[in-house]
């Protein structure tokens, strides 16, 4: 990690240990528009970490995206952070290539999602939008943007909070996840969007926030890896911490292997994504790390639970806080049937004479372009 980036990630650290102490406020008149926590990340700047800094941004590839990724699973964090620093790096390439109109800006987290099933009818100067959102995180207190295919042609909508609450939607199921995070099923019908945008290049928000997750799963899998390393010196049994038996310690080995393959997993698609040319060229890498932090939840929550035996289970402790996300986030931009779908399909294209040279070429392109950095 250079310089900057270790000032970057301890300047974000510092913001996040403040987060946490910091009440998350009523959401729900205002959404999370107003809270305390929200303002406190738009004075940081950090959801323009991604724009370049002609934008107001920090020009943030995404491979120290990532870096933030992880420090807000790490705290995990209650705000839709991760997804806002996504949508807004869409937008603004968007609205480089096809100025739109947008609405009075405001300071407001955006979620991201695809639509699979997406039908855009013209109505006068603007679009209606008809289709299924599914699980759609933090929806409806949030913008939300869309990615589609519509007649073969890749396009990006935008959608406002209110136009999600008053629209013309034929039903919205709205639910809690197991970590208490907002979900919401929306069946739009003819629902009036903010601006649309055709791409010129293929667009599936399921990939960037896979990257997301992936991400921020690392980062709490990190968090209760630490804790469980720290439970396990503290609680002393029989006369001596239970890290000290080898069975905890062989638990412990096991836990910290499934951590470390998420990290290297987490990093090596994001460095993927800059170096490939962008999150869809690195589709391959996305779907491997989604699929490798999926593989890890159960046991890394098995073996943090068992070692911190009762009191991991209470309220009061902090590990359910890391371990219901990471059951919730499991889910979240596709699924393990998803992702190892996705993976099969790229391999089914290549004979047995391409595999080889498809995977090494992929991984010397990252270590040329790392080795250029330093």
């Amino acid at each position: 990690m250079n310089s900057d980036n270790a000032l970057l990630i301890s300047m974000v650290h510092k913001l996040c240990a403040e987060l946490n102490q910091t009440p998350m406020g009523e959401t729900a008149d205002g959404g999370l528009y107003t809270t305390p926590l929200w303002q406190k990340v738009e004075d940081f700047g950090l959801p323009y970490f991604m724009l370049p800094a002609d934008a107001g941004g920090f020009d943030g590839d995404w491979t120290r995206a990532a870096l933030l990724f992880q420090l807000f699973g790490e705290y995990a964090l209650p705000l839709p952070l991760g997804e806002t620093i996504i949508a807004r790096q869409y937008l603004h390439r968007a609205q480089a290539l096809s100025p739109q109109q947008l609405p009075e800006p405001v300071p407001a987290p955006i979620a991201l999602t695809h639509c699979r099933d997406a039908v855009i009818t013209p109505d006068g100067t603007g679009h209606l939008l008809s289709g299924t959102l599914r699980n759609v995180a933090w929806a409806p207190q949030t913008d939300l943007l869309v990615s589609a295919t519509v007649a073969d042609e890749p396009v990006l909508i935008l959608l406002t909070r209110d136009q999600l609450a008053t629209g013309s939607s034929s039903g919205i199921d709205i639910y809690s996840n197991t970590a208490a995070e907002l979900r919401a099923h929306l069946r739009c019908q003819r629902l009036p969007v903010a601006a649309l945008w055709q791409l010129p290049t293929c667009s599936n928000l399921m990939t960037a926030g896979a990257l997301l997750r992936t991400a921020q799963m690392s980062g709490a899998m990190q968090s209760i890896l630490s804790r469980t390393v720290n439970y396990a010196q503290e609680r002393r049994q029989f006369g001596r911490a239970i890290g000290k038996f080898q069975a905890i310690q062989h638990d412990l080995a096991t836990l910290a292997e499934q951590v470390a393959a998420t990290h290297c997993a987490a990093l090596n698609a994001a460095r993927a994504a800059d170096t490939e040319g962008g999150i869809e060229a690195a589709s391959f890498e996305i779907a491997a790390a989604k699929l490798r932090a999926n593989m890890a939840v159960t046991p890394v929550s098995t073996i943090a639970h068992q070692v911190h035996g009762a009191i991991g289970f209470t309220i009061e402790h902090p590990l359910h806080h890391f371990t219901q996300r990471l059951f919730a986030w499991r889910s979240d931009f596709g699924n393990d049937r998803y992702w190892a779908t996705t993976l099969g399909n790229t391999l089914r294209g290549l004979d047995g004479a391409e595999l080889w040279p498809f995977l090494t070429a992929r991984s010397d392109r990252q270590v040329v372009a790392h080795e250029s950095e330093l």
